[in-house]
């Protein structure tokens, strides 16, 4: 199985290898993004406003978690691709090994302190006073479950990375499939609110974990459960924190860039505006996940066929995924510009968060058809294990231009000026992505011709 796979990764045709490889990471990722938009929908008309503003503000802690978890993931998955495309199976196992430990030290150890003093954490992440006591009850299930996203990711990683894509959609969507076959009994049935969301949720992350588990331990994994393996090694933990920094970067901006978003949002818009975007950021994720997909799909292909010395087929790859994600990219706008209205009404049948949401949209949506060049090219840099490229791209965008335009623009302009820093950021971060996109394909092309 383990030969069948590697022969695929080097000899198939590229672009029957990258819908091969990202359909189930695409189909797998949107399955994903799904239940949360039912847990906002169920939320939103049977709690309210104050319940869409709950889950706004967790949202950015479990981007902080998911970025935690990405890195681990996408670290131990660069590097076990690698591995096996050079025809080093012993260090693959033990790269493993050390993933899948680190993973679950570090979900338990996020667990104990997130519920150490959860109300001061929310209120770092932008909870007013009226919003505080819908997310308090929604993060404290949330992060007793963490051990298991930690691994369950962990494990989805290095499933895609050893070629076995579909092991790692099938994982995705049996858990949001039980999430939200769970969610109107927890939330409706019950009347348990914004908390019955939070255990749905729980339990479909304890079913994405012990999939996974089975799945190394009884399938037909490549990869080899050796005890001493799961002991950790230094050097190893920061060969995989560094490779998968990038990733950490890409999302925590994400998830900082929430917080001062959600603080601004509360000064110059109120609980309401808060909302709007908790709406929005749900849509957007919807729409974008596919790209992720890709990112997903691709980052295999490249850091096999990098391991393996076949530039060509690297630069075909990279190539026709900018060709898919910008597709998706301009799609995303175009059906989010023209539909706003009827895109809002089936979170909410309030008039206010319709007719802001309406209006947000006319500022955030126009640059969406660059995101997916940027998202593909960060990958790009991270599969091959460029870390310095990486870790820059995954900046751009959050860190380096959304927070400053936000911080600059929203005094200036009041809630005008928080939705007007979503496209000066995405068209800075392009600027910077095409620079070095450029010259890093002109080298794969010199390579290939020698």
């Amino acid at each position: 199985m383990q030969l069948n796979r590697q022969h695929v990764l080097a000899n198939e045709r590229i672009s029957k290898l990258l819908w091969q490889f990202s359909l189930p990471a695409m189909v797998g990722m949107l399955v994903q993004t799904f239940y949360n938009v039912i847990d906002t929908i169920f939320i939103g008309h049977s709690v309210g406003v104050l319940g869409i503003a709950a889950l706004s503000i967790v949202f950015p802690i479990q981007i902080l978690i998911t970025a935690i978890a990405q890195l681990i993931s996408t670290g131990s998955a660069t590097l076990i691709s690698i591995a096996l495309g050079a025809k080093r199976p012993d260090e693959a196992n033990l790269v493993f090994g050390n993933a899948i430990c680190l993973a679950i030290i570090t979900g338990i150890i996020i667990t104990a302190v997130g519920l150490w003093d959860s109300a001061k954490f929310l209120a770092i992440f932008g909870s007013t006073p009226s919003i505080l006591p819908y997310a308090r009850q929604f993060m404290n299930v949330i992060l007793l479950g963490v051990p298991f996203v930690m691994f369950a990711m962990a494990g989805t990683g290095i499933a895609r990375a050893e070629g076995n894509v579909k092991m790692a959609m099938y994982s995705m969507i049996f858990s949001a499939v039980l999430n939200t076959i769970l969610d109107p009994i927890f939330i409706i049935w019950l009347h348990m609110g914004v908390k019955g969301a939070a255990i749905a949720t729980l339990i479909a992350q304890i079913f994405a974990a012990c999939f996974m588990l089975y799945y190394f331990a009884f399938g037909n994994s490549s990869l080899q459960i050796v005890m001493k393996n799961f002991v950790l090694r230094g050097y190893l933990v920061l060969k995989i924190a560094a490779i998968g920094s990038s990733s950490l970067v890409r999302i925590a901006s994400s998830s900082l860039s929430l917080v001062v978003l959600n603080h601004l949002l509360g000064i110059y818009g109120g609980d309401s505006a808060i909302a709007v975007y908790g709406i929005l950021s749900r849509v957007l994720m919807s729409f974008f996940m596919p790209i992720l997909g890709i990112a997903q799909g691709l980052q295999p292909i490249l850091g096999f066929n990098y391991g393996a010395k076949l530039i060509a087929r690297v630069r075909e790859s990279i190539k026709k995924a900018n060709v898919i994600a910008t597709v998706i990219s301009v799609i995303s706008f175009v059906v989010i510009f023209s539909f706003p209205k009827i895109i809002f009404n089936i979170f909410t049948n309030d008039p206010v968060l319709i007719a802001e949401g309406k209006h947000a949209i006319l500022f955030i949506t126009p640059t969406l058809s660059l995101v997916g060049f940027q998202m593909i090219t960060a990958t790009m840099f991270q599969s091959l294990g460029k870390v310095k490229p990486a870790l820059l791209l995954s900046s751009l965008r959050g860190l380096l231009f959304l927070i400053p335009a936000l911080l600059i623009l929203a005094p200036l302009l009041k809630l005008n000026g928080i939705w007007l820093a979503f496209p000066i950021a995405d068209i800075l971060a392009f600027s910077v992505t095409f620079m070095l996109y450029r010259p890093q394909m002109r080298k794969f092309k010199n390579e290939a011709a020698t």
